[in-house]
């Protein structure tokens, strides 16, 4: 996957589904932590019914919440102790912030079924299944335009190499605090 400049884009999640794409049948525990203030991994995929556990490696508490439709929830400050892992029933995005560190902000992205992949620093995945098992590929990326793009199996060419543009929006410019505690950009 690329941008609209050739530049490659690494960590969108790209799903594919189909008749004869089948999702496994174990599901492990997914575990969302917090290191340095961040939630690590920045997007985690999972599927419903998956557990997630969200432990705190940081030296200070953090209070993870979601607003998200697909899972609303709270976990009240916490550090030292391992809060009861969450279960992911409902397909969608799950937007992760923290109440005491504004800018911590994470991703699950929750899939009902299909196969899915994160593109590695080359913006590269891969599958096994042929091109003609798959019927609906989807890619998700916190900077699309629409974070999701939808039924891209027609982008697929014949042969077993594709490249896909997206189209993404410029990311946020940080903010960091000088020594004073005054912002600046």
């Amino acid at each position: 996957m690329v941008d609209a400049k050739g530049t490659t884009v690494p960590a969108a999640i790209v799903h594919i589904s189909g008749p004869k794409v089948l999702t496994t049948d174990s599901l492990p525990m997914a575990v969302m932590d917090q290191v340095d203030r961040e939630y690590t991994p920045h997007l985690l995929p999972i599927y419903t019914g998956q557990q997630v556990s969200f432990p705190n490696s940081d030296n200070v508490r953090h209070h993870i919440y979601s607003f998200s439709k697909t899972k609303p929830f709270e976990i009240k400050l916490y550090a030292n102790t391992l809060p009861p892992p969450l279960t992911f029933s409902s397909p969608g995005e799950v937007i992760l912030g923290c109440n005491i560190h504004d800018s911590m902000l994470g991703y699950i992205i929750v899939y009902d079924g299909g196969k899915f992949k994160q593109a590695n620093s080359k913006g590269s995945v891969s599958f096994d299944e042929p091109q003609e098992q798959i019927s609906t590929l989807t890619i998700w990326h916190p900077d699309l335009k629409n974070r999701s793009l939808t039924n891209l199996r027609p982008k697929l060419s014949g042969s077993s190499v594709s490249t896909i543009a997206i189209d993404l929006n410029p990311p946020p410019v940080k903010i960091s605090k000088k020594k004073s505690g005054r912002f600046y950009k």
